[in-house]
């Protein structure tokens, strides 16, 4: 999945570059420009479309800078669990009005 992102950001740039050098090239006179950014704004919404089904789905685990994993709040999660149904070392963080547990990571 990470060779997937790496490879849309890739060509996502290229086709950034490629539009800047028509445009220069060309004066704006030609649609070469307008193509190119065409490719680049799919290529865009492709990416933001595929992170959200691979958040969805399971294949992307959101985490915080730290490398703490994020869980939803109603989420269950059997395995790290302390009989009163909270993680042992979890910490829950508000956002936007949502409720999510943040692991701390083993290591």
């Amino acid at each position: 999945m990470k060779w997937v992102i790496g490879l849309l950001l890739l060509c996502i740039v290229f086709s950034l570059f490629r539009g800047m050098y028509f445009l220069v090239k060309d004066g704006g006179q030609s649609k070469r420009t307008v193509n190119s950014l065409t490719y680049r704004v799919g290529l865009s919404a492709m990416l933001l479309i595929l992170l959200v089904v691979g958040t969805w789905q399971g294949w992307i685990e959101p985490h915080t800078v730290d490398g703490q994993r994020v869980v939803p709040a109603n989420n269950e999660v059997t395995n790290d669990l302390e009989p009163s149904g909270v993680p042992s070392t979890a910490e829950t963080a508000v956002t936007g009005g949502s409720d999510a547990v943040i692991e701390q990571d083993a290591n």
